[in-house]
């Protein structure tokens, strides 16, 4: 596994913004990024520095894999950031490369933590010729003492544990007293369950409805991979695939008025806009009233607006949704402020 310091970084700490803030820019010869082969190769940026909620210096570090960290993750580059300090905190953070690729997140950071984003952007769509440019935005929010990091671990802790023992009567044909129909198959579940997770499953268990005598529920507008994970997260609060399903399970949570799954597919669907899916998503926020969403990627449309022109995408949407459009012109109109 080859790994070394390469490139330069300049580093802009948060005047406007704020002083715990700092936004750099990790510059790299093409030679030093494309030059590694295999899977699991890596680089690191230069260190730079963020200061804390006490305005002292915390030391971070970026970390890139051109061939992807693992098998998995072999079609895409691989971009993380690295904690080098000893104490634990808690910041925002945000990476995007050639400007147009872009991920952020909330997370906790403990000493010598990575965290990151192990597909930001396909290999694909890379030009060896080029300098890469890695950008990223550092945001300190707060230092976490011990006793706080425990009880919330320890809380963390029953959490999983209640996670774990109902997700052992998922899919069980002997406990279940109802069942999920979809493509031909059938899902084992619990009516009770369903019915506490979501109104809409509820109302079909308990009210005086077809599904109540046959204990069926029958779903035909969504594949056996989409209710797969429906069900898993009714009962787990977690999504397997959500990186490559993101819009389709919003769809589904709507369907089925589940808030939370709701929320988690629209801040992934927000971390991934690009090019490629901006008025996609946006036609989302506005057909499920998701504010944020349609905003996020309106903003996102504006500020790329000439790319976005020369995509197939700009000119079959722009026909064909006028109130799509209209938000994007408006947001011109006003300066990039979507409203």
């Amino acid at each position: 596994m080859t790994s070394k310091v390469v490139g330069s970084i300049e580093a802009y700490p948060g005047v406007l913004e704020g002083k715990n803030k700092v936004t750099c820019s990790w510059k790299i010869k093409p030679r030093d990024f494309f030059c590694l082969k295999n899977t699991g190769d890596f680089i690191k940026s230069p260190i730079f520095t963020c200061l804390d909620d006490e305005n002292k210096p915390t030391a971070w570090q970026i970390i890139a894999f051109p061939k992807g960290n693992s098998q998995q993750d072999s079609k895409h580059v691989s971009v993380y950031l690295a904690s080098l300090n000893r104490n634990l905190c808690e910041v925002f953070f945000k990476i995007n490369i050639f400007h147009a690729y872009s991920r952020s997140t909330t997370s906790e950071f403990r000493e010598k933590t990575v965290k990151g984003f192990p597909q930001l952007i396909k290999k694909s769509r890379l030009f060896p010729l080029f300098k890469v440019e890695i950008k990223a935005q550092v945001s300190f929010i707060r230092a976490i003492n011990t006793m706080e990091s425990k009880r919330k671990q320890e809380f963390q802790f029953v959490n999983d544990q209640l996670i774990q023992d109902i997700s052992k009567i998922m899919f069980n044909d002997d406990l279940s007293d109802c069942k999920i129909l979809c493509e031909g198959q059938k899902i084992s579940c619990h009516a009770v369950i369903l019915a506490a997770r979501s109104p809409v499953l509820a109302a079909m268990m308990f009210q005086p409805l077809k599904e109540k005598e046959t204990r069926e529920i029958c779903i035909e507008d969504f594949t056996i991979e989409i209710v797969r994970e429906l069900v898993n997260f009714i009962y787990t609060g977690k999504m397997t695939n959500i990186e490559e399903n993101a819009a389709e399970l919003l769809k589904i949570a709507e369907k089925y008025q589940i808030q939370q799954m709701k929320d988690t597919c629209v801040t992934k669907l927000m971390a991934n806009t690009n090019v490629e899916n901006c008025l996609y998503y946006a036609e989302l926020g506005i057909l499920y009233r998701v504010e944020e969403l349609k905003s996020t990627a309106v903003s996102y449309a504006v500020k790329n607006i000439t790319e976005l022109m020369k995509t197939q995408e700009w000119k079959q949407n722009s026909a064909k949704n006028p109130e799509l459009l209209s938000h994007i012109l408006e947001a011109i109109a006003l300066g990039n402020k979507p409203k």
